[in-house]
Parts: structure tokens; sequence; C-alpha cells
């Protein structure tokens, strides 16, 4: 479900993954129900009553009385609401959870949101994952974002109904991703390094993932989900029903991908969300005579790209493109659908000679 926002002209767009309750609800690092988060949530609610106040104060105890890690040079790793609580430090991750939790102990749905952003100031430096929230207003009826990851100098949050007065600006044209989507739980990717770390200083500079999605190479183990996912992605193509029989289509994607993996003339790439599958691109190699440009003559063509349609505008299709692109040996070709053409040429593709169809002898009809 996509939420406009009360078309606010500098509010995201955001997207809605759950019902209500779950952003209501209680799991391993958002403990709403822990004693130490319930009383805390008392506090604020003896001293709010209306609902902006409550969620504006709570906003700013973290935001402020909840110390950065990295600002303070704190090495010690806290995940869960509980944690960062009562130890008064966190990354932005674990900040989140808190934020989240408070304000869930309050009978206020809240989420987790992330951008992708550059460590430093250019590409080169690498990219890591950042986290915030999203609020849902009831007396507003409509979902804010909220970046409690703490103020110094250059990053300025705050507090604002009209527009968002995040952490950070993201910066498209150097690959930042600003994800639209609001998560009841954590990603357990990012929970995981928390998880396997002891020294966050350490994790830092060292462990922090570069993308919230899981791009998987895939390998002969993984056939069954690729002629499953090759099948969504025809249909999807061709505007076909699901009662359309794909038997035959699908027997042959699968004899096509067990030799292809195989041999190494077809690589693919799974994209996951939590587990979740919600992305596929491959590549296919083969050999052409050797030409004046292509003095090898192996060429690779770009295959199933596909995003599920609630990721999309995601920075998935890029990411699946560049993944394509790193592992070509030459040139790569592929078929656009109309009205793709600029999602292709924003990503640095051009235009190449216009292609024809001529069908075989064996496929007319007479």
């Amino acid at each position: 479900m996509s939420i406009n926002n009360g078309a606010k002209k500098f509010m995201k767009e955001l997207i809605i993954k759950d019902n209500i309750e779950e952003y209501l609800s209680v799991s391993k690092y958002i403990n709403g129900k822990d004693n130490s988060i319930l009383s805390k949530a008392d506090e604020f609610k003896l001293k709010y009553a209306d609902e902006v106040s409550l969620i504006k104060v709570i906003y700013e105890f973290v935001r402020d009385e909840i110390k950065h890690s990295w600002d303070v040079q704190d090495k010690r790793v806290t995940k869960s609401a509980t944690e960062v609580l009562e130890q008064g430090v966190g990354i932005c991750w674990a900040k989140a959870n808190l934020l989240a939790a408070l304000l869930r102990a309050c009978g206020i749905p809240a989420g987790i949101c992330y951008q992708r952003l550059t460590l430093g100031d250019v590409p080169e430096t690498g990219f890591c994952i950042h986290a915030l929230n999203a609020v849902y207003i009831k007396s507003l009826n409509r979902w804010i974002r909220l970046d409690a990851r703490g103020n110094k100098t250059g990053v300025d949050a705050q507090f604002d109904l009209e527009q968002e007065r995040l952490a950070f600006p993201v910066r498209k044209d150097l690959g930042e991703v600003d994800y639209g989507i609001v998560y009841a739980n954590p990603s357990d990717k990012l929970m995981q390094v928390l998880e396997e770390n002891t020294d966050v200083l350490y994790m830092y500079l060292n462990c922090l993932p570069d993308n919230i999605f899981e791009y998987k190479k895939a390998s002969i183990e993984d056939i069954d989900e690729l002629v499953r996912t090759r099948i969504i992605v025809l249909r999807a193509a061709n505007k076909l029903s699901d009662d359309e029989d794909m038997s035959v289509v699908e027997k042959e994607s699968y004899a096509y991908y067990r030799r292809a993996l195989e041999t190494g003339e077809h690589i693919a790439y799974l994209v996951y969300d939590n587990r979740k599958f919600i992305g596929v691109g491959g590549v296919s190699f083969y050999q052409v005579m050797p030409t004046y440009h292509n003095s090898t003559g192996k060429k690779a063509y770009i295959m199933n790209m596909y995003t599920a349609p609630e990721y999309r505008r995601q920075g998935i299709g890029s990411t699946l493109l560049r993944l394509a692109r790193e592992n070509a040996p030459t040139m790569l070709y592929f078929g656009a659908q109309p009205g793709l053409e600029h999602f292709y040429e924003k990503n640095g593709c051009q235009k190449g000679l216009q292609s024809y169809v001529i069908e075989g002898g064996n496929s007319l009809k007479r």
C-alpha cells in the first residue's frame, strides 16, 4: 500500500508493508512490553496528553539523550530497545528500535525505514545503511518520518509536520537510495551484523553492509527458485493470466538452467528482502563470429530482469544491472521493454542498432 501523506510537497511517499496492528507489535528488538520501556513510556504519557506533543517529546528524547555510538566513540554494541535505553547509546539501527518501542508502548504505530548513503562525500568511500523511523499520526491520518540518529555539526534532524527534516540528504546521482518502505520489524540482515560483533567502532569501519536487500548469486541448488521466478517474469512481461498454461516453458527453463549454470553460460542473481523474493536478473553468454569491435566474438545478453511491483524505484534494478555489467566479459545486449528506455539510459546504457525478428519455419502456421 502506497501512502501519499496528504500530498505534502516535501514528504516522501511511503510504502506501508503490513497491517497497522503490526506496527504496534512486540518483537525481539522492538521489545515494547519490557518493564523499562513501559516505565519510560508512562513518564511521557503522564506529562503529555495530546498525540503530536507525545510523539515529539519521545522523538527528541531518543535523538538527544541517547548518544550515537560513533559520535561518542563508545565500543558497546546495543541491539534491542531495552539495551539502548539502559545503556544510553547506540548506532542509528539500534536507536530506531528504541524509538519504535517507546511509541508502540504509548499505542502509537511506528516502523523502521532505511536509506543507502555514502560513508564519505563520494561513492569511492563506500556505502552504508542508515535507519530512521516512520510514525502514524492518527489525528492527522498520515505517516511522517523522523530521524533520531542524533544531531551534530552538519546534521540537523527535526520534528516537522510540514516537511521532512532528516539527518542526511539523499544524493541519487551518487548512488544513494531513499527506500520508501516502512517495515514493522528491523532488517534481519542488519540485526545479524549487530549480533556478530562485540566492538561497534570496529564494526562501523569494517562490517557495515552497503545494501538493505540481499543479492544472492544463484547456484544449481537454486534451480527451482530460478524456474519459479522465470515464470513470474514471463507472466508479467507478457501480461499473461495465471490460467495461461506455462508447463512447457517451465520444463524447458528447468533444462536450460541445469545446463547453463553448470557450463557457465548463464549467471543469475536473486534478490530478497528478509528472505522474501523481490527481484531477479540474469546474463546469458554466447559466441558469434568475431567482428572489428569484438575480436573474440564473445557476447552477453541481459535476461529475466524483474522487480516485484511494490519494490520498484528502490534501486534494485540499477543494482542488478551493475552486477550484470561486472560479470560480463564484453558488451552486454538486451531488449528493453517499451517505456523502460529511460531506466537503461540513466544507468549508462547506449542505444544500439535497431533489431528485427523473423519467425523460424517451425513456428509458421499454415
